[in-house]
């Protein structure tokens, strides 16, 4: 018989009237569809290689995803065929988010040896600058501009301006937590969602 199809990875539009997920078929394709439930899904990304889809910019106008498990990529939602994966990046890339002016992201990168932060612009002829300096993880951005990630057991935070150009504040620490917090209370207490806004 044969294997029925999962479905997981749900991602919201930032206006809340669609949703992004993937199905395994069996590589990992994204789908949207709407919230409503009118009308069928669509494949967004056709190939052989596994897509998971990351963050939605806040104009709505770009899905970041990440392919293979170690490749960003960026596709516009209007016309998907014209997706994209970001040239200069070394490394195993994960965890990236949109800034709130939607024009930079935030990533993980091991191209260092160790994962630490980044961020550049969705521009294809970006250059990275770096975030962290002892190792991070799994960055977000807040709604004033600054990059929140896990620095180990620590949770760091960086000012990071992206106008009228790039500049990268200096690290501090905020607090540690135990390995099994929930990360709720981060989120909570920070105004930082999962999804980043």
């Amino acid at each position: 018989a044969a294997t029925p199809r999962r479905e997981f990875g749900a991602l919201w539009d930032r206006s809340g009237t669609r949703v992004f997920f993937v199905v395994d078929m069996p590589q990992f394709q994204i789908f949207d569809a709407a919230a409503s439930g009118s009308g069928p899904p669509r494949l967004l990304l056709e190939g052989m290689r596994d897509q998971i889809p990351l963050d939605v910019s806040p104009d709505g106008r770009w899905l970041l995803y990440l392919q293979e498990m170690e490749s960003l990529g960026l596709l516009p939602l209007a016309r998907p065929q014209d997706a994209r994966l970001f040239r200069g990046i070394e490394g195993q890339q994960s965890f990236a988010r949109f800034s709130p002016d939607g024009r930079f992201i935030a990533f993980q990168s091991d191209a260092s040896g160790r994962d630490e932060i980044y961020v550049r612009t969705i521009a294809e002829d970006g250059r990275s600058l770096p975030v962290s300096r002892a190792g991070g993880q799994q960055p977000r951005w807040t709604k004033s501009g600054e990059v929140f990630y896990w620095q180990g057991d620590q949770l760091v935070a960086v000012p990071v301006r992206t106008a009228p150009a790039l500049q990268v504040g200096e690290p501090r620490a905020l607090f540690r937590a135990e390995r099994g917090a929930s990360r709720a209370f981060f989120e909570a207490a920070y105004d930082v969602s999962a999804d980043g806004r």
